[in-house]
């Protein structure tokens, strides 16, 4: 419960000093969501303009129920849907600087989205004018706030000081109003909401004493002093409270206008010991598996001892009495103790308690996970995969975004009833996912293929701007345990898309697919090949993928589609021209096209009959820049696709 050191009405402390005039803190309050996704691609941008202004502007946020709440919003709902009904936010995200729309040219098109407020709307450049105008309005105030925890850090004391700097005075009585908020800089391993983010800086954790602010008086002048003593519990949601600071802005309620604002610096704990990251490879070829946790002492007290617990998916396998001696900001490791699981998918979790042997004051900043897994022991060819069963040893999904919308079996194949598929339709933008085949033997292998069936639509933004979505695919080899990778296939945008682009949905019907084939020669001869599916949202639709079929030479498995029976290139590199020659099984119409490594049509070559057998091309490459590029030879619904580079 809140318990004021003084009244709210406070002392009013007169001087007879002279005050010079105020510059001005802005305050832009935003109206966010962990569940909105147009809200992940708009906040990077205001966060562009935040950094390059970090004395002149505040960004808060408020975590909203737009379009549906999540954990974050229903920990503060009241604040929140407060502030909510006070400006009328009616879509998200949703910005308001100093308290109102920065130009109301905008309103009919773009409303109070704050995308216009930071950035050019064509180029993404930064844009400093609106800011650049509100920052140069002198205020009529000056507002300091002092925030510090108690001893054990479950409480807090804040003093906001007002001192008027030029004579004040509101139109309506009762309209001037003192808010105070609680914020948090929030970090998640994970997403909290479906959008993808994972890092809210200043959201707003509580208002005090509630959201309807503190009643000045209606008038002011130079000089006038009014000093307001908040205290009160840290709420049991908090996660880090290293992370906590104060906002308080004065706010005239009858133009909303907000005349000034004040934050506070960070409290710092004198015993907190936080994680900072486990450290080790994703992939993992051979066990047991060692890694290690590093750790900081956050507080202002030297930690000479600590306790680290080590979870397996969840289980307590070890426990850990570090001591030693770390200054304040100073980073630990310790070794985790070597582990044995089993082959697929698996976490890791660090957990450092008990700093000085005392229990910790602030266990949010505690722990630190990591994925890896174990890979498979490499087997024979062929392999043949048509995700008709659902379990599929050796297969597994890597989410870096951890995201909830990854690689998944779908209920929708290529003559068959299952496939696979990645949702760019809710996966945010630029979300990465990979889907890992079982690790392979190319011993002796000298031409190894992939054939695979997709279907692919693009998503249409229509009149809401933005054209096409531009969703990729990239199908990577590593001979060392994904160390490296080698780009052996890319694909993307209008070039992957198999039907027209849809704002809905897509689900495909047995015409929709096409076949893809991908020379694996570069990675020829190797006894432990990774292949990986790597997935970049683009904010699309839904890719599907069918039929996986990795041989060598002659093909087999869930379905015959090649027509395309041998592709070679030469010289490569090429400088001025590339000979392609070709094996087809039967006479057909041959056209080929060249893309960059991010999926995008460099040139083309109209279709033209060739006979079965052997046949030949020759593409010119003289306007190419150096670097590489995939030559796709298309027959049919059959795609065959060649790596090759040019170098000047």
């Amino acid at each position: 419960m809140l318990k004021k050191l003084f009244p709210f009405a406070v002392a009013l402390l007169f001087s007879s000093m002279t005050f010079a005039q105020a510059p001005r803190l802005v305050l832009f309050e935003e109206f966010t969501g962990e569940n909105c996704g147009p809200c992940a691609g708009t906040n990077p941008y205001v966060q562009t303009l935040i950094n390059a202004y970090p004395s002149s502007v505040l960004w808060v946020r408020y975590q909203c129920n737009i379009p549906t709440p999540g954990t974050i919003y229903y920990q503060d709902q009241t604040d929140v849907d407060t502030r909510l009904n006070y400006y009328g936010v009616s879509s998200a995200p949703w910005g308001q600087q100093d308290g109102f729309m920065w130009d109301s040219s905008l309103v009919s098109n773009w409303g109070n989205q704050p995308i216009t407020w930071c950035a050019d709307t064509n180029t993404g450049a930064l844009n400093t004018v609106y800011l650049d105008n509100e920052k140069t309005v002198v205020s009529p105030f000056t507002i300091a706030v002092d925030y510090h925890l108690s001893v054990n850090a479950d409480s807090f004391y804040t003093t906001v000081t007002v001192t008027g700097s030029e004579s004040y005075k509101v139109s309506l009585t009762g309209k001037l109003k003192l808010r105070v908020a609680m914020l948090e800089n929030l970090s998640f391993n994970t997403p909290p909401g479906d959008n993808g983010e994972t890092q809210f800086p200043d959201v707003v954790r509580k208002m005090y004493p509630s959201a309807a602010g503190t009643a000045l008086p209606d008038s002011s002048y130079n000089g006038l002093i009014q000093t307001f003593n908040f205290s009160g519990k840290i709420p049991a949601y908090i996660y880090d409270k290293s992370q906590l600071r104060f906002v308080a802005f004065v706010q005239d309620d009858n133009t909303m206008h907000v005349q000034q604002a004040g934050v506070s610096l960070y409290d710092t704990l004198a015993l907190d010991a936080k994680a900072v990251a486990v450290q080790g490879n994703y992939l993992v070829c051979n066990t047991p598996y060692q890694t290690s946790f590093n750790f900081t002492n956050n507080g202002n007290q030297t930690l000479t001892s600590a306790q680290i617990e080590i979870k397996l998916d969840g289980t307590l396998v070890d426990t850990i009495n570090w001591t030693g001696t770390l200054a304040p900001g100073a980073v630990g490791t310790v070794n985790v103790p070597a582990l044995s699981p089993a082959t697929g998918a698996h976490s890791i979790i660090a957990i450092v308690t008990k700093p000085n042997g005392v229990a910790d004051a602030n266990p949010g900043n505690d722990s630190s996970s990591l994925n890896f897994a174990i890979a498979a022991t490499a087997a024979n060819l062929p392999l043949v995969e048509g995700f008709e069963s659902a379990n599929m040893p050796g297969w597994f999904v890597q989410d870096p975004s951890g995201s909830a919308f990854t690689w998944a079996r779908a209920s929708y194949g290529d003559s068959s009833t299952y496939s696979y598929s990645m949702d760019f339709y809710d996966a945010s933008f630029g979300a990465i996912n990979n889907l890992y085949v079982p690790t392979l033997n190319f011993s002796g292998v000298n031409s190894p293929r992939l054939k695979f069936s997709r279907a692919d639509a693009q998503y249409d933004f229509g009149a809401s701007g933005g054209g096409l979505s531009q969703d990729s695919l990239y199908i990577n080899a590593s001979t060392d345990c994904g160390n490296t990778w080698t780009t052996l296939y890319a694909n993307g945008g209008t070039t992957m898309a198999t039907v027209a682009a849809d704002a809905n949905l897509y689900t495909p019907v047995q015409a929709d697919w096409v076949n893809d084939t991908v020379d694996l020669s570069a990675v020829a001869n190797n006894p432990n090949v990774i292949l990986q599916f790597n997935a970049v949202s683009g904010n699309g639709n839904v890719l599907y993928i069918d039929n996986i079929n990795i041989f060598n030479a002659a093909p087999v498995g869930i379905k015959t589609v090649a027509n395309i029976n041998a592709l070679s290139v030469f010289p490569n590199p090429a400088n001025d021209l590339l000979n392609v020659h070709l094996q087809l099984t039967q006479s057909a119409e041959v056209s080929f096209e060249v893309t960059n490594t991010l999926g995008q049509v460099i040139t083309t070559g109209p279709a033209e009959m060739q006979s079965a057998g052997n046949s030949s091309l020759i593409i010119h490459t003289d306007k190419l820049s150096s670097g590489a590029y995939f030559l796709s030879v298309i027959s049919g619904m059959e795609r065959t696709s060649k790596l090759f580079t040019v170098i000047r």
